[in-house]
């Protein structure tokens, strides 16, 4: 088979001898394959150069109030290209538009029973998705975990989402537990779909 590289304004494209297209790549950087498969630039190790995801964790375990929405202060970071996650605010925030596969897990114990745990994404300071809730007609719940995923679009301008917990119980001291590897208290974003 004979393949060419046609280079046009809008990108390039690699055609075989018929000729049809089996590569376009726009000038935003994004590879279309056959059947419309499209793959970021930003996927590729050479040249990935833009801020496309994080994992983050909670490193030590951490009290936070009781009753009241708690961010997860996110200190441990496994992969954080161009310092997408912000460890000072404990943000996401993206220079890159587009949609995010975002997955978070929240775990949390307290000195007595709750009757309401919530693990919470919040996009730009409000609630976007409850990613777990254990919720009960008495104080059943001693300790809590949530795992959960959600697609996120961010404009790459400003947007942000930050992990959040809740606790509702009587009285007593609540726990956010954490880990050198970060099991307990996770956040995890990965740009899917770039606009």
């Amino acid at each position: 088979m004979t393949l060419k590289i046609v280079s046009d304004a809008t990108g390039g494209r690699i055609q075989n001898e018929t000729p049809i297209d089996v590569m376009t790549v726009g000038a935003a950087g994004l590879i279309t394959l056959p059947g419309n498969l499209i793959l970021s630039a930003g996927f590729l190790k050479q040249g990935a150069t833009k801020k496309i995801g994080c994992s983050v964790f909670l490193t030590a375990d951490t009290a936070f109030s009781i009753n009241t929405d708690t961010k997860v202060p996110y200190t441990g970071v496994n992969w954080n290209p161009n310092n997408g996650f912000n460890t000072s605010n404990n943000r996401f925030i993206p220079d890159v538009p587009g949609w995010y596969l975002v997955a978070m897990t929240g775990a949390q114990s307290g000195s007595i029973a709750s009757d309401n745990c919530q693990t919470v994404l919040r996009k730009n300071g409000s609630v976007h998705t409850t990613v777990g809730l254990s919720n009960a007609s008495s104080a059943i719940f001693l300790v809590c975990s949530h795992s959960g995923s959600q697609l996120v679009y961010l404009n790459g301008a400003g947007d942000y989402i930050e992990g959040y917990l809740y606790r509702g119980q009587a009285s007593g001291t609540a726990t956010m537990p954490g880990s050198a590897g970060g099991n307990a208290n996770r956040l995890s974003a990965i740009l899917m779909y770039p606009d």
